[in-house]
């Protein structure tokens, strides 16, 4: 290598050298740039963070002395409000004082004159009577003691009359003594007035008076005296004394005696009463009602109770007296009271329990310790909720709301029922009436401590609404709230029905009413569906008359019952519910009692609406929920569609629909997972899709092809078919534009045509068409005729219009011959009364009703009401079978009736050619029925086919001709006999065709075509055998035609009694004869004529 080359190579390598040390320093001063960024951005987070978090510090300060401002302001807020409160109070005070000291005036107990007697009583000291010391401590009771005080003067005066007798020479009267035998005697009064202590101190006194030799007292019952019989009444004078009965039997309630099952014991009474004159005095013990009924129910029980003793309820200012002496003796004294010595609280408790006096189920004393017992329970519950919070409490104190309890607004919010009831979905009428009701306790709360008179509030409600409205489970929570506000004691609930109430004998209702009653007392007392006590007859024959009657009379007792017992008043610790439909309600409180409607006023009833479909669906998912599953969004869509379609029947639950939705789709998706079980895996359980809520769920999106396929059997139909398509896309449209279908789409048709053309039957696919659209809740099909809905009297219509469309709410109303209802003055009425149910808001939209008839008919029958024109919008034409039609059908039906039939002959161009003119002949006669002719004549074809031998499976021309030239020639003879019977009068019934040149004749009940919706175009063979047919088709055919015959005869006759009666002139009221039964009846409904009297009269003529 030459020295330039390693000159070059040097210097090359020197440049590397300084190309490294410039690299190694650039990366250097990279790393260091690098890191100082890093640490300018570290340092920036630092300082962000660090800012942040003294933000933050200074967010929670401000909130921290904000809340401490709040804190203040709300104590200052307080402090202020209790100034304000305080000088209203300094300048009410003056008013208020003097308001309070007049009020205190007035519980003053007045001066008592028997005490005032007593303590003047001469012999006093003499006589040293304890019992009457004991009877004038008593509070009240003036006229029991001013009785003692009378009999004591009673016998004071006999025993000197006595002395003076057997003094001097008295002869005869020497042993002579004026002192009554005996003292039986009647306490009559309320419970709680102290009957019993009272008796206890009879005893005394007349054993202290020497009436008695001894002072032994036994109480019984008259329920124990009826139980146990003479053998327990024998019992209970022995225990007054066993070895020498001296002393008083006290027998409370004795009216349980006054039946015919206790006469026996009230005999033996009346005979130990007698025998044991001056030895045993016999007490009777209950309220003024009960001891009329006993002592009325034996004069001799009257004559032998002398004595009367007259319990007068306790007055505001006995109360008052009694109620503070319980609480003294309860703890010994050392109990203190708010305000000193709490007379304000006490005179408010005082008045509240005064306000149920007067009526006999007043306490007196018992309503007294009832409330000191309610006094300690609030007072208890008091001290344990400050022990609780650590406060300090005082177990010798009574405040405010121990004495009268928190004001009802207070006592509101901390009701649980109350919350409970406001997570209840919708029912904000009910809700707002609820709130209403406490706004108004609250008010009389008010009115108690300024010592002013409560505004009257009653709670007795009716709950109006549909089923499954929430009106259970809401009267539960209103007691239970009537409870927490302290208006009752209890406040469960007791749940009955109208049949609970109602008694099979005579007084048994009102006996079993009471006893309702009497166990609902401080409760809530639910009568379901209570419009079954209603005694108004809604029509009905006259051999239910009797046994109507005495079932009314027993609904009556119970209503009279519930009048006299249910008083609306203040203090009455009751609450009674009437619960039902609200055109019900009305209707019982038009037809009962009056005074029930002051009992329970439907001004102030509490209305539960039927929810809404957005309440539905919340009511939906919550049972969803709470029953575990879920539900996907097209299935909660099909359920909706489900409950929107029941809301139209008449039995629409509510929320019970809800229910009965789940269990049928928890059903069906079991029956789903089972069949699915055996092929797939990891099904969820707990998931319902839509053909778990409805199998059929998608029958509106093939709707078009269901019409067409319902309809395929029918002829001449198309028309029919694309107006219901047409309905069909309407609700299509509507529910994708969610728009209300129902106003779209008539509900109301006209059904015009002949007999026999298949009115009856396509009304019946009419119910399923709709239903398939989801407008009505089922497919069934209500059919009646004019007889179903014209009543026999005056007043009998109305009613029986209205319970039909009740029955077909939800459904197809079929109203076969309408135009009989312009014939008669009641069927005009029906009319009228149709007319204006087509409108109400209860039906309209709500059920299909068809008006079918003939043409001309039906005309005439718009033309009798004009409103009916504009409630029938539609009109669907049914036009008589043409000769070639007829022909089709005919075959048709024998292959129906037989499918092994060779029916080849109805392709024949050539046979139809000859035979379809006897078809043209026989629509022109009287009485053709097109379709149900035809089905008698294939009929009696294949019964021909089966008598032959050997039997014939081939339907030839010959068969066919022979049987309808015998069809043509019966009709023709019968058509010539009828010319002849009815000469020139002509029925009523007659009508003229509209369909030439096929006219249907005269008359004929447009009846549904058997099974002719059916298998038409089957090919199948039916079972029964060859022979068999034969006879039923023979059966069959003869049968019909004996059917016809009958049928004319019966016209005739009944053309022949028209036309009599028409001769014969009005009833005595100048009314006219129309058609009942097997008779005939005026328009007025007083007169009545049978057929056999008819008969014998037109043969007298």
């Amino acid at each position: 290598m030459t020295r330039d080359t390693l000159v070059e190579v040097a210097v090359e390598e020197e440049g590397s050298e300084e190309e490294k040390l410039v690299s190694n320093t650039d990366r250097r001063a990279m790393l260091l740039t690098q890191r100082a960024e890093r640490k300018a951005l570290y340092d920036k987070e630092i300082q962000q963070l660090q800012d942040d978090i003294a933000h933050q510090r200074d967010v929670l300060l401000a909130i921290q002395a904000e809340k401490k401002q709040q804190q203040q302001l709300h104590t200052l807020r307080k402090e202020l409000e209790s100034l304000r409160t305080s000088a209203e109070l300094a300048t009410n005070a003056d008013a208020r004082a003097q308001r309070n000291e007049t009020a205190a005036k007035t519980w003053k107990l007045a001066p008592s004159p028997a005490q005032d007697d007593w303590d003047t009583w001469e012999n006093k000291k003499v006589h040293g009577n304890a019992p009457i010391n004991e009877l004038m401590s008593m509070v009240g009771l003036e006229a029991v003691k001013v009785k003692f005080l009378e009999i004591l003067r009673m016998i004071e005066t006999t025993n000197r009359q006595k002395d003076l007798l057997q003094s001097g020479d008295g002869g005869e009267n020497s042993n002579a003594n004026p002192l009554p035998k005996s003292f039986h005697a009647a306490f009559i009064g309320n419970p709680g007035t102290g009957k019993t202590t009272v008796a206890r101190l009879y005893n005394r006194f007349l054993k202290s008076q020497g009436i008695l030799l001894d002072h032994d007292f036994h109480k019984t019952s008259g329920a124990s005296l009826l139980t146990g019989g003479v053998k327990a009444f024998k019992e209970a004078i022995n225990k007054v004394n066993h070895l020498r009965p001296q002393g008083v039997l006290l027998i409370d309630r004795p009216q349980s005696l006054a039946t015919d099952k206790g006469r026996e014991v009230v005999e033996y009474m009346l005979h130990e009463m007698t025998r044991l004159e001056g030895k045993v005095t016999f007490v009777f013990s209950g309220s003024m009602r009960d001891l009329e009924e006993f002592l009325r129910f034996d004069a001799r029980l009257r004559r032998l109770v002398h004595f009367d003793f007259k319990f007068e309820d306790l007055k505001d200012p006995e109360i008052l007296q009694l109620l503070k002496k319980k609480i003294k003796d309860m703890y010994n004294g050392k109990m203190r009271l708010e305000m000193g010595d709490g007379e304000l609280y006490l005179r408010i408790a005082s008045r509240r329990i005064g306000r149920g006096r007067g009526k006999s189920e007043f306490g007196n004393g018992h309503d007294v310790e009832e409330a000191v017992k309610q006094i300690q329970f609030r007072q208890t519950n008091r001290l344990a909720e400050r022990r609780r919070n650590h406060q300090e409490a005082d177990d010798f104190f009574l405040t405010k709301t121990d004495m009268i309890g928190l004001p009802p607004s207070e006592a509101l919010s901390k009701s649980e029922a109350w919350t409970q009831l406001n997570k209840m979905i919708g029912l904000d009428s009910v809700k707002q009436a609820v709130r209403v009701f406490v706004d108004r306790a609250q008010t009389n709360y008010q009115r108690d401590l300024d010592e002013q008179p409560p505004v009257q509030i009653s709670l007795n409600k009716v709950f109006l609404g549909s089923p499954g409205t929430g009106k259970t489970t809401v009267a539960g929570y209103y007691g239970r709230i009537l409870a927490d506000i302290g208006l009752l004691s209890r406040g469960e609930v007791i749940a009955k029905n109208p049949s609970d109430f109602i008694g099979q004998a005579i007084g048994e209702s009102e006996q079993k009413t009471k006893a309702i009653l009497e166990a609902a007392r401080g409760n809530v007392l639910i009568i379901d569906e209570a419009y079954g006590l209603s005694g108004a007859s809604s029509g009905g024959s006259s051999s239910d008359a009797h046994s109507g009657q005495a079932a009314d009379s027993y609904k009556s007792a119970v209503i009279d019952t519930l009048v006299a017992e249910v008083q609306s008043t203040a203090g009455e610790d009751r609450c009674v519910l009437l619960l039902g439909y609200k055109e019900s309600m009305e209707q019982l409180f038009q037809s009962v009692n009056p005074a029930l409607g002051r009992r329970f006023p439907m001004s102030s009833a509490f209305e539960f609406h039927d929810y809404t479909d957005e309440e539905l669906q919340l009511i939906f998912k919550l049972k969803l929920k709470e029953a575990g599953f879920r539900a996907t969004e097209r299935a909660e869509e099909v359920a909706m569609q489900i409950l929107h379609r029941s809301r139209n029947h008449r039995n629409f639950g509510n929320a019970g629909e809800v229910d009965i939705v789940l269990d049928r789709a928890k059903n069906n998706q079991q029956a789903r997972l089972s069949k699915a079980a055996a092929s797939q895996c990891g099904q969820d359980l707990y998931l319902l899709v839509p053909q778990d809520i409805d199998p059929d769920f998608d029958r509106l999106e093939r709707a078009d092809v269901s019409i067409r396929k319902l309809f395929e059997d029918f002829i001449g139909m198309e028309e029919l078919v694309q107006k219901l398509e047409g309905y069909q896309r309407i609700v299509q449209s509507s529910k994708e534009l969610k728009f209300d279908a129902e106003s779209l789409i008539p509900f109301n048709f006209l059904f015009r045509g002949p007999p026999g053309t298949g009115k009856t039957t396509v009304a019946e696919r009419m119910g399923q068409v709709f239903y398939e659209m989801g407008i009505l809740a089922t497919k069934d099909v209500e059919r009646c005729s004019t007889t179903d809905i014209i009543g026999e009297y005056v007043g009998q219509t109305g009613p029986k219009v209205q319970r039909v469309f009740e029955k077909a709410l939800g459904k197809v109303l079929f109203i076969d011959e309408a135009y009989r209802l312009a014939d008669t003055s009641y069927g005009r009425d029906a009319l009228a009364e149709m007319t204006n149910i087509l409108t109400l808001p209860k039906y309209k939209d709500k059920m299909v009703t068809i008006l079918a008839g003939y043409d001309d008919e039906i005309d005439r029958l718009m033309m009798t009401n004009p409103g009916l024109t504009s409630r029938f919008p539609e009109n669907i034409s049914f036009v008589s079978l043409s000769p070639e039609n007829c022909w089709e059908l005919l075959f048709k039906r024998a292959k129906a009736v037989q499918g092994s039939l060779d029916v080849s002959l109805v392709n024949d161009k050539e046979a139809a050619k000859r035979l379809c003119p006897i078809f043209a002949k026989l629509s022109s006669l009287p009485r053709w029925g097109n379709g149900r002719d035809i089905e008698t004549l294939s009929g009696t074809i294949v019964g021909n086919l089966m008598r032959s031998r050997p039997p014939s499976l081939i339907i030839t021309e010959e068969i066919v001709s022979s049987e309808m030239n015998a069809l043509l020639h019966d009709r023709q003879q019968r058509a010539t006999t009828k010319t002849t019977a009815a000469g020139s009068h002509t029925p009523s019934s007659s009508i003229s065709t509209s369909s030439p040149p096929y006219p249907p004749g005269n008359g004929g009940r447009d009846d549904e075509i058997p099974e002719r919706v059916q298998g038409l175009d089957q090919t199948e063979s039916v079972g029964p055998s060859v022979n068999a047919w034969s006879q039923v088709l023979n059966v069959n055919a003869a049968s019909r035609v004996d059917e016809l015959s009958d049928s004319d005869d019966d016209e005739n006759e009944e053309d022949k009694m028209r036309e009599f009666l028409g001769h014969l002139g009005l009833c005595p009221q100048n009314f006219i004869w129309i058609r009942e039964s097997s008779g005939w009846r005026c328009e007025g409904g007083s007169h009545y004529l049978s057929d056999d009297e008819v008969r014998r009269q037109m043969a007298d003529a």
